[in-house]
């Protein structure tokens, strides 16, 4: 894995590895590098969680040989894995058993595109659980044949209670330069095509047409090494997008916001967009992957067709005029979140997989 900054899934290791400790077992997180943020890496030493950092996926023999070499030094009881694939995978699969681990978890975030997928097929029959972040990752692993027995729905959480404070709201606006009167549509991701920017601002300059007060906030991407800010120059809106960078616990920008948008082209399912029903914000999404899982069209906001710049300008549209109805699906949103993806329940489902023997 890789840690940019102290977001939702680094709390979620934190709490984690509470969790753990609680109950005498210390926690060892691998990462690529070295995480970026100095409040994360406090937060989990204070755990009693040793941060590893083992390369594994610059070259996959050596990939394997380190995360080997990980394994032999610690000899953990149990192994979770996240976003591991390839070699890597096979290697943890082929020896983890005989190194004394007693419980193997996996965890996929994307849907698999079925391709290349043989050596997730071997490596998951000798895991205990393979743990897709919807539904709809679960549905991937079955087309390629993982075991439906050990296949199940394990939806992430957010923790602690969240709401938006006016002075708050009014002070992030200022920061960023977001007009008082402006009508602001968010959006968290990292800079990949398959978020579908491109998509959110045609769909920006086609709404600002007729409603000149939209404006767009994206979090975190750094607009200084990405070649977003041109895209938004060139279609004539850059006034009207601004950037909260890449930062720890980005989600409280969200706070300027009156409107959640994930145009994405795939996804698992994402935490900004839980982290945007956390604070009762409706949610314009693609109808795709566990989105549709999160928003119910009509009721907690709307679901458009995936890279439909028509689409999804129609459905912001439709929110932005009425305010009423926006409010009905900020709080059903809102509602929605506290039934599926509070932290808290998450953690503990979870835990009574790590030790299925004790009580969660």
């Amino acid at each position: 894995m890789r840690s940019t900054k102290y977001g939702s899934l680094e709390r979620y290791f934190v709490q984690l590895a509470r969790a753990c400790r609680q109950r005498g077992h210390p926690t060892v997180i691998q990462y690529e590098a070295r995480p970026s943020s100095p409040d994360y890496v406090d937060h989990l030493v204070a755990e009693g969680t040793r941060i590893a950092v083992v390369p594994t996926i610059s070259h996959p023999l050596s990939g394997v040989i380190h995360v080997v070499r990980l394994l032999r030094s610690v000899r953990p009881e149990i192994v979770h894995t996240h976003f591991v694939t390839g070699y890597v995978l096979v290697a943890i699969a082929a020896l983890a058993r005989g190194l004394g681990v007693r419980r193997l978890i996996a965890m996929e975030h994307n849907p698999l595109d079925g391709k290349h997928t043989w050596h997730r097929r071997w490596a998951y029959a000798r895991f205990d659980r393979v743990l897709g972040v919807s539904e709809d990752v679960c549905r991937s692993l079955l087309r390629v044949r993982v075991d439906p027995r050990i296949v199940s729905t394990h939806y992430l959480g957010l923790f602690g209670d969240r709401e938006i404070r006016d002075q708050d709201r009014r002070r992030i606006r200022f920061e960023l330069g977001v007009p008082e009167d402006a009508f602001v549509i968010a959006c968290i991701g990292y800079d990949t095509p398959r978020k579908g920017f491109d998509i959110l601002f045609q769909a920006l300059r086609k709404v600002s047409e007729t409603r000149p007060q939209a404006h767009v906030l994206i979090v975190g991407v750094a607009p200084e090494t990405s070649r977003l800010p041109v895209l938004a120059e060139t279609l004539g809106i850059s006034q009207r997008v601004h950037w909260g960078g890449i930062r720890d616990e980005g989600w409280m920008l969200l706070q300027a916001a009156d409107l959640y948008a994930q145009p994405s082209y795939s996804e698992g399912l994402p935490l900004g967009v839980m982290e945007a029903m956390s604070l009762r914000l409706p949610v314009v999404a693609s109808r795709v992957g566990g989105l549709a899982e999160a928003v119910i069209d009509g009721e907690s906001g709307r679901l458009v067709q995936a890279g439909s710049v028509e689409s999804l300008a129609q459905a912001i549209q439709g929110i932005m005029a009425d305010p009423a109805r926006r409010s009905a699906m900020g709080h059903a949103a809102y509602q929605r979140y506290r039934r599926l993806f509070r932290g808290e329940d998450s953690a503990r489902t979870l835990l009574s997989l790590y030790f299925p023997e004790k009580p969660a």
